[in-house]
């Protein structure tokens, strides 16, 4: 869980550097969108903690 939060951690920061810049977040969201597919991962799966 650790690294999950921390990749997730990462992820929020470089997007919100590069707001300005949304080309420079492709290759990024092209990887979290390859992970989650690979894990076969749909709308709905993921429970949120509060």
């Amino acid at each position: 869980m650790a690294n999950q939060r921390e990749a997730l951690f990462n992820a929020i920061a470089a997007y919100a550097s590069n707001i300005e810049n949304l080309p420079a977040l492709l290759p990024a969201v092209e990887k979290i969108a390859q992970k989650h597919t690979s894990f076969q991962i749909q709308p709905g799966t993921v429970q949120h903690r509060r």
